[in-house]
């Protein structure tokens, strides 16, 4: 499948408006695949997970979502105030979204 179809399918899987306004490349990692998303509803990152550097895609994933929970609740427990980066959720409550050539797509706040 072609790969700006499996980019608008993954950007959408994110999108709470249930449309994407718009989409661009972020920097040229050297790793993942990065790209801003802009909708009417906000913007975030949308990253797909370069599964040959990391063969277990989820775990990078899950991690990221605990380390950020921990720091959220420091933040809260400690009455700190700091922007961080956290996961952005699919329309499904998923940390991820798998495509339909089984790339791993997960959304940041931006």
């Amino acid at each position: 499948m072609e790969s700006a179809v499996l980019l608008r399918e993954a950007a959408a899987a994110f999108c709470r408006d249930g449309r994407t306004c718009q989409v661009e490349r972020l920097g040229e990692g050297n790793i993942n695949e990065t790209f801003l998303v802009r909708s009417a509803t906000g913007c975030f990152v949308l990253q797909r997970i370069n599964a040959r550097v990391f063969p277990e895609p989820l775990t990078v994933i899950e991690n990221f979502a605990r380390i950020t929970g921990h720091f959220l609740e420091k933040q809260r427990e400690h009455g700190l105030s700091f922007l961080m980066a956290a996961p952005v959720r699919t329309l499904g409550g998923a940390l991820f979204h798998l495509d339909s050539e089984g790339s791993c797509w997960r959304g940041q706040s931006y």
